[in-house]
């Protein structure tokens, strides 16, 4: 079974400089301690090193004005051009991220500092949603990946996020700008999914989900493909942004079968748009982002729409007839190809296109309150069995994750 020993090595494209400059060092440490004036001061000295440290003089100078304002407009209008990256793909972001983790949004001023990856093209997914529903009401987000090199806030240490979303960004409320898949976080989740899938899983299963993981290069193309379908995913109905304005994505409850529909129409896209083999292979990713690490966040089932969505995940897995539980509590796909794993979600991306499809007649984005409950319903039992395939056997293995 592959291992995740096998992934130490980085591959000199991905090589990470062994030190961060001491002038992002003052700012993060400038963050960290949430003092305005240290900030200024990091700020002014960044502002004046930008050309050797290959950062873009003009949008350091945003960030100083904005956070000496605390208007965040100039800062949203740079990430939305990504005129934040220098001329090598480095970057310096400062200003207040909003997430919300157990139920909870919470905005803190976050910093991080990293460099773009180059991954490859992703297929146009945009025609693929118009010909599945015939409009498209927001942009499909663009997905840089990026490899974080030091972070403060929210991008700071084991809290950092994997996913950085443009409508956690002060100045950015319509989410229009990029979504930044942070590299060196996945990484660090992935070190622990690799012991909790070949926990949850039976052997074969394990090492063909965790095959797309190796080489590291592969783990980080395939995260970046999958991630990119999936928020064309989030653009389809009527559109993540539009729900997060009209503030019906409330609970737990609605996040994941919002998290879930994407997850469904993602796969759906990737099917017509790649070959059967390598959309198996981001359906593993995808399984292994959920049942590996979503199902184990702290707030659990009564708090987290990660792991919600990762219940939502098992149920349609279970009602496919396509993934098995052995005597010993093992789960195990009937078919353990990759082609197998795209036929085992099909049944769920048919249903999740059905019911973007009805959420595009609705005639206000509050009647997905009706409609969600009456189209998604988990019984006690696939509860209790999700409980104790996928959450007991990992018990212990994680920190806190948020």
């Amino acid at each position: 079974m592959p291992q995740f020993d096998a992934l130490t090595e980085i591959d000199s494209q991905f090589a990470i400089p062994s030190e961060v400059p001491l002038p992002v060092v003052h700012a993060i440490h400038a963050v960290e301690e949430d003092n305005s004036a240290l900030i200024d001061e990091a700020m002014a000295r960044l502002i004046e090193e930008a050309n050797q440290l290959g950062l873009p003089r003009p949008f350091l100078s945003d960030i100083q004005q904005c956070s000496r304002t605390g208007g965040w407009s100039k800062f949203a209008r740079a990430l939305q051009t990504l005129d934040f990256l220098g001329a090598d793909g480095r970057f310096f972001l400062l200003a207040p991220y909003t997430t919300s983790r157990k139920a909870k949004t919470e905005t803190v001023l976050s910093a991080i500092y990293g460099s773009r990856l180059n991954l490859g093209e992703i297929p146009a997914i945009l025609p693929i949603l118009l010909d599945l529903f015939g409009v498209v009401h927001e942009k499909v987000p663009q997905i840089v990946p990026i490899m974080a090199h030091a972070g403060a806030g929210w991008f700071a240490g084991e809290s950092g996020e994997a996913f950085i979303v443009p409508n956690g960004w002060a100045g950015l409320p319509e989410g229009d700008g990029p979504v930044l898949n942070n590299m060196s976080e996945q990484l660090n989740r992935v070190k622990v999914a690799f012991e909790a899938i070949s926990r949850i899983f039976d052997e074969t299963s394990a090492s063909l989900l965790l095959s797309v993981y190796t080489p590291q290069s592969r783990l980080m193309t395939t995260l970046n493909a999958e991630y990119s379908f999936h928020e064309g995913g989030h653009a389809s109905g009527i559109g993540l942004n539009h729900k997060f304005a009209a503030g019906v994505l409330n609970s737990t409850f609605y996040g994941a079968v919002e998290e879930w529909r994407s997850d469904g129409v993602a796969f759906e896209t990737a099917r017509r748009a790649l070959p059967l083999e390598t959309v198996g292979t981001l359906i593993a990713s995808n399984i292994i982002t959920r049942f590996g690490i979503d199902a184990h966040r702290s707030g659990a089932l009564h708090l987290d729409t990660d792991v919600n969505s990762a219940l939502l995940m098992f149920h349609s897995l279970i009602e496919s007839g396509m993934l098995r539980v052995h005597p010993n509590k093992r789960l195990g796909f009937v078919d353990a190809t990759f082609p197998g794993l795209a036929r085992a979600t099909e049944m769920m991306s048919a249903s999740a296109i059905s019911l973007t499809r009805r959420e595009l007649q609705l005639p206000d984005p509050h009647a997905i309150w009706t409609l969600y409950p009456s189209v998604i319903s988990v019984p006690q039992s696939v509860r209790q069995l999700f409980q104790q395939t996928v959450i007991d056997p990992c018990l212990g293995l994680y920190r806190e994750l948020r």
